[in-house]
């Protein structure tokens, strides 16, 4: 991976640097708050309201093949509040994210808030996150990188580049806001009752989109530009409930990049047997496959457990030109759910 970016090492010495920066995910649904301030984890009204809090931590390896890769780790929690006589309920969180791509790296530290407006069968809620990220850029390490070396070597201008060799720290604000909805179909046709069904709009990632890095070494001053790109996320998903507390569930996200005016799409199917074990597919027009599978270790038929623990493994693999050489991607993911209200 490392001789691959080389050429791309190489560029962002002379240019600006703009693009997706949020990191990508396979098992989408698990993480449904952190890209929509608004939303409201799926186990929560899947299992009738009955878990209101959510602990989770997740590790994701993008491209196994190659070192140097994109690795993304977050630690996430939500607590949902609902007035036992009616009114607005809250929804809260914290999310704490890791992304690593050598030399740069990503730490962000978010709070969200939503305000929830529900009842048994449907609730309806608006939030915003905000926080703080920082991005580094880390060009101390540079002088490993063969070709760059021989680049330098041989370039007088790289030599007295100020960029190299330093290591690059700051801190930005980061807001984003969403709506989401969801409901339990009350119907008198048993083909769709108790079928329920989600949709969301979030834009996590709204101002502070043009940062600069300005430094300075040996009298020399030069500036690293990142520009940020607004993103905007669309999702929506269809639960067919079945026997025994199984299900199957029809889902799909957008993801729009404001400055290509592209989207991309990812359709999943997943299944859910006995309340314990789900089994999903899915693809994306990005050329991607999706393969997942999860356990819940506490089996929730007879509706008497507190609490419940859930396992959640994500398998990608690529097909585009550089899928094959790249390898493929893994993400795991660990979640505690509670019942506080008892």
């Amino acid at each position: 991976m490392k001789k691959a970016l080389l050429p791309l090492f190489l560029l962002m010495l002379f240019l600006s640097l703009k693009g997706q920066q949020l990191p990508v995910f396979t098992q989408y649904r698990q993480y449904h708050s952190y890209l929509n301030p608004a939303a409201v984890n799926n186990d929560y009204y899947l299992f009738d309201g009955q878990y209101n809090l959510n602990i989770s931590a997740s590790y994701r390896h993008q491209w196994t093949g190659e070192g140097g890769t994109p690795k993304t780790a977050l630690l996430s929690g939500e607590y949902v509040y609902t007035p036992k006589y009616g009114g607005v309920g809250l929804v809260g969180g914290l999310h704490v994210l890791k992304d690593d791509t050598d030399p740069f790296s990503m730490t962000g530290v978010y709070g969200r808030v939503a305000g929830l407006l529900s009842n048994d069968y449907q609730g309806f809620s608006a939030g915003l996150t905000f926080g703080g990220v920082q991005y580094r850029f880390d060009a101390s390490g540079f002088d490993q990188y063969y070709l760059i070396a021989r680049a330098v070597e041989n370039n007088p201008d790289l030599q007295s580049d100020p960029l190299l060799g330093n290591d690059y720290v700051d801190w930005f604000p980061d807001f984003g806001a969403g709506i989401f909805y969801y409901c339990q179909i009350n119907s008198r046709s048993r083909n769709w009752d108790s079928d329920k069904f989600y949709i969301g709009l979030s834009a996590p990632q709204l101002f502070g989109l043009d940062y600069h890095f300005d430094y300075q070494n040996n009298g020399k001053k030069g500036q690293l530009a990142i520009k940020r790109e607004a993103h905007y996320y669309a999702l929506a998903g269809f639960y067919k409930t079945l026997a025994n507390n199984s299900y199957i569930e029809l889902s799909t996200w957008v993801k729009y990049l404001a400055s290509r005016q592209r989207a991309n799409f990812d359709f999943n199917l997943r299944g859910r047997i006995q309340s314990q074990y789900f089994l999903g597919v899915g693809a994306s027009t990005a050329g991607t496959l999706h393969l997942e599978t999860g356990i819940y270790l506490r089996d929730n038929r007879n509706g008497d457990w507190s609490n419940n623990i859930k396992i959640g493994y994500g398998f990608d693999y690529s097909f585009t030109s550089y899928g094959p050489y790249f390898g493929a991607s893994h993400e795991i993911n660990l979640t505690f759910m509670l019942d506080t209200q008892n």
